[in-house]
């Protein structure tokens, strides 16, 4: 989370621990985009090497930022609709392969194992859209 989303270390596991290890907050990450969103708006207009180089780093958190998002909360979600599972960021780490990935793949993935989660008996839900 720290090389990916640029956040400090002690900031990554105060968040993991807070959602029982190995997820986010959907809250927490939404503000962390909308902040990298603000902070590249900001340098928008970079004047020298240094600002280009932040506004770089900049968009490349908030793209991993907002796809994690986008991913835990529609194509790969699950029931809780409170936390994200960080492991996906690691499908993030080079951001110029994501055209590769197969969307649709990961999306049956995710419906499958849901479909073997509600066979559980003591379960009497799915996930889903509504």
């Amino acid at each position: 989370m720290t090389n990916m989303l640029g956040v400090y270390a002690d900031e990554a596991f105060r968040q993991t621990d807070a959602q029982w290890g190995g997820y986010v907050s959907i809250l927490w990450l939404k503000k962390l985009f909308e902040k990298y969103l603000s902070r590249t708006n900001e340098l928008e207009e970079a004047t020298d090497d240094d600002e280009e180089a932040e506004k770089d780093l900049t968009r490349d958190y908030y793209s991993r930022a907002f796809m994690l998002f986008l991913v835990g909360c529609m194509i790969l979600s699950d029931k809780s609709n409170k936390h994200i599972k960080v492991m996906r960021l690691e499908g993030m780490r080079n951001l110029s392969r994501v055209h590769e990935w197969s969307w649709g793949g990961m999306a049956l993935a995710n419906v499958y194992h849901q479909l073997f989660e509600v066979t559980d008996l003591r379960k009497n839900s799915i996930v889903g859209y509504t």
